[in-house]
């Protein structure tokens, strides 16, 4: 009798847990988990554009990058570049280039790979990123560079990786510098460079 009292127990909690989820409007699926932390991880099938704002900011772009990094997959495009905003692309850019530029010394130091993670102006350049590759730009070869960039954007947050830093100051200021103008080109973006399989046997090589 003890033991089936328990197992109702059991089940009226988690039907009890259900209700409140959805009585609170939070709209996650039965497959979402919660960490010790208080993170909420998402599933893969889970629609980005159905996620409160809070959590599409805190998870859905990393999540997606990081889907990404596990497969290094290049959509192909007819375009170069197509925009949605021309105006905050440019402006997005430019100032993502400002920031790594203060964070490199312009390109010549990437030893502060080890502290971006504990900065809130990291986590700001992350959703410019997310912002470029989901707002400003359209359907063209551009958005594999951004999602290079993403990938190397959780290199760095994840494992304080140097290298990673530099790649992605690369692709940064290769892109804003094409777009803004500018000159000294590294040549590494696949929109307008022939360096690119670098990053990828890069990424690549974090595979194994």
């Amino acid at each position: 009798m003890k033991r089936i009292f328990s197992i109702v127990s059991i089940i009226s909690m988690v039907l009890f847990g259900l209700t409140v989820s959805s009585a609170n409007g939070e709209g996650w699926t039965r497959t979402s988990v919660i960490t010790p932390d208080g993170k909420l991880l998402l599933p893969a099938s889970e629609s980005h554009e159905n996620l409160p704002q809070r959590a599409w900011k805190e998870h859905a772009y990393k999540d997606a990058w990081y889907s990404f990094s596990l497969t290094l997959d290049y959509p192909h495009y007819k375009n170069q570049v197509a925009y949605k905003d021309k105006s905050a692309a440019k402006q997005t850019l430019r100032r993502a280039k400002t920031y790594l530029d203060e964070v490199t010394v312009k390109g010549h130091d990437f030893s502060a790979a080890s502290d971006l993670q504990r900065d809130p102006s990291w986590e700001k350049f992350g959703e410019n990123l997310a912002k470029l590759q989901n707002r400003d730009f359209g359907e063209s070869e551009i958005l594999n560079d951004l999602n290079n960039a993403g990938a190397l954007f959780l290199q760095v947050q994840r494992y304080d990786d140097e290298p990673s830093l530099r790649y992605l100051y690369e692709i940064i200021s290769d892109l804003s510098r094409k777009l803004n103008g500018g000159s000294k080109f590294y040549g590494i973006t696949r929109t307008y460079g022939n360096k690119s399989e670098a990053i990828h046997s890069y990424l690549e090589s974090k595979l194994d």
